[in-house]
């Protein structure tokens, strides 16, 4: 083959062995034709162009272009609509070359021009990848773009996908920038990318990261490959970078964040990203999606307006409204969290799980974000107030052994809860911490100052966990009244307590007294000076629980069981006249009610 094979319209075609190059500097069109199972035969007249000729059913023509995108990190929008990390110059990275594979149909001539190749591009066949994940072959079509994200195009007829584009570059005094682009939409699948399979879990992303993290390349090539495709409904290649509108959607996938993927790209830059991540709110469990949107935005820097991409991040509630009647160790029989959507959240850090943010607190304006809450106590009267949650993304949640939770990431969970040690402020509300009994209602309400809640483990398809009480900070009135100590209790649920008529619990024991932290249990010494017992007595009430109709009671598992006896309510120090130990003689009389 010559060295050159063609000069035309100002555009250079060069042959290199079986590779051709093609340089138009007027439309700055730059391809490269690699030939495959192509023959070039001689020109049939003296001033003729050599031609091209499909020696098999396997001939291909490979299209190779430059580049389509270049990746660049993002600022950071804060909660308080500030922008930080932007830093000049932002660091960029350049995809990979991408190439379009067509088929030649076996035998067909054709002349080795430029104007010839770039027809044929537009009515040859478009070679794709089979069924993935895996690397495209040499003459399979495989486009990077977006970076590290190998796109290809998909149809069940690859002949309706088509190219169009300028044979020529025009006669007017300007050229516009050469590209070819898909006539009609289509689907695509990120095919592969370096990024898949999974090696092993990610580090935490780093604050400046890419719109598209190493996570969601990931997953798009599982989702894409598997659970359905892409629809692109633009995309374009050029010299100076390609144009795509991508938009992806899929049902929840086990293990899998992401639900949906929209990018738009034009010229290699993106203007617009968006993701959507799957994931659960801890310790309550409710559903909830990570919206992530990189945009493209007029920014202020040193006295300059740049345009920089800026990312964003809220989260939306998906599931509003959880019940827990059944969960007996939780004052509330059902939780709703009013808040629908938290605005733009601050950067997120990182929580001990490894992966790209895949556990963090939600902040906003440099502080955790308050979720407004409405809560039913067991008597179904509601309750107002706000709680920090933590966000946990699904495959964090679903992607341990047999589809659970790993026993690490629970750990790591629980200790930054324990650590933070979040408190559910309720503003001394009556709440009924068990359905009031039938003889006297409200008798299980307490005026409640705070509470701290925690996890217990919970099966089905949700959330691995749901919300327990640790501990509350609570007031007795009538028993200040009566002792005249209005110091504050704290309470846990009773492990006896499964509702009003379960068995084993006869007494209707619902909660115990325990230390601040709800580790602990604690006796407390209730004590009525003479001035409030007729001056005739000197009493110690011991209580170490909370029961239905009674109120504080001693022994709270002799009463659970049916055995209670009023000595126990005693203390040691109780006296009548001075002298007489009333839990003695309180102990002699029921031993003679047994005889």
């Amino acid at each position: 083959m010559p060295e050159r094979v063609e000069i035309v319209e100002t555009a250079a075609l060069f042959a290199d062995g079986q590779v051709l190059t093609a340089l138009r500097p007027r439309d700055l069109l730059s391809l490269r034709f690699s030939l495959h199972d192509l023959e070039v035969l001689a020109p049939t007249t003296p001033l003729g162009p050599h031609r091209l000729r499909a020696r098999s059913a396997g001939a291909r023509l490979i299209v190779d272009f430059g580049p389509q995108h270049l990746v660049e990190d993002t600022a950071a929008r804060q909660g308080d609509g500030s922008v930080t990390g932007l830093v000049a110059p932002m660091r960029t990275a350049l995809a990979s070359a991408s190439r379009l594979v067509f088929q030649v149909p076996n035998g067909e001539v054709t002349p080795l021009t430029l104007a010839a190749l770039l027809e044929g591009m537009q009515r040859w066949t478009l070679a794709l990848p089979g069924p993935g994940p895996r690397t495209p072959t040499a003459t399979e079509t495989a486009i990077e773009l977006p970076w590290r994200c190998v796109l290809a195009p998909f149809a069940e007829d690859p002949k309706t996908i088509t190219w169009r584009h300028a044979l020529t570059p025009g006669d007017g005094p300007y050229a516009p920038l050469w590209f070819t682009r898909l006539t009609a939409g289509c689907e695509a699948r990120v095919i592969t990318s370096p990024d898949h399979p999974r090696a092993g879990p990610l580090p935490h992303a780093a604050p400046t990261a890419p719109p598209l993290l190493a996570s969601h390349r990931r997953e798009l090539v599982t989702l894409t490959n598997s659970h359905g495709h892409a629809r692109v409904d633009a995309l374009a290649l050029s010299s100076l970078g390609g144009w795509l509108d991508a938009e992806g959607r899929w049902p929840p996938t086990p293990g899998v964040d992401l639900v949906r993927w929209i990018h738009r790209v034009a010229a290699g830059r993106d203007q617009s990203v968006r993701t959507v991540e799957r994931g659960y709110l801890y310790p309550l469990g409710h559903e909830a999606a990570l919206i992530t949107v990189s945009e493209r935005t007029p920014v202020a820097r040193a006295g300059r307006t740049v345009a920089a991409l800026v990312k964003r991040r809220t989260l939306l509630i998906g599931q509003r409204a959880r019940a827990h009647a059944g969960d007996h160790d939780l004052p509330f029989a059902k939780i709703e969290i009013l808040t629908e959507e938290t605005g733009d959240l601050d950067t997120p850090g990182a929580l001990g799980i490894p992966g790209d943010e895949a556990a963090f607190w939600p902040r906003s304006r440099g502080r955790p974000y308050p979720f407004s809450l409405r809560l039913w106590d067991r008597d179904q009267r509601p309750h107002e107030a706000s709680l920090p949650l933590i966000f946990v993304k699904a495959s964090i949640v679903e992607g341990g052994p047999g589809g659970q939770i790993a026993a690490a990431h629970l750990s790591a969970l629980r200790s930054a809860w324990t650590s933070a040690a979040p408190r559910l402020h309720l503003g001394r509300a009556a709440i009924a911490y068990a359905a009031s009994s039938q003889e006297q209602a409200g008798d299980t309400h307490l005026t409640t100052s705070w509470m701290r809640l925690g996890d217990a483990l919970a099966a089905g398809p949700a959330a691995p966990w749901r919300p327990r009480l640790r501990v509350a900070e609570v007031r007795l009135p009538a028993l200040e009244a009566l002792v005249g100590d209005a110091q504050p209790r704290h309470i846990k649920p009773s492990p006896r307590w499964a509702g009003p008529s379960a068995p084993g619990n006869a007494g209707g024991v619902y909660a115990v007294f325990t230390d601040e932290d709800g580790g602990a249990l604690v006796e407390h010494d209730l004590a009525f000076g003479p001035d409030r017992a007729g001056g005739l007595a000197n009493l110690s009430l011991k209580a170490t629980g909370l029961a239905r109709r009674f109120g504080p009671v001693a022994d709270d598992d002799a009463l659970a069981s049916g055995q209670f006896t009023p000595s126990s309510l005693l203390a040691a120090t109780s006296r009548l006249l001075g002298g007489v130990s009333l839990r003695d003689a309180l102990a002699a009389s029921e031993a003679l009610v047994r005889e």
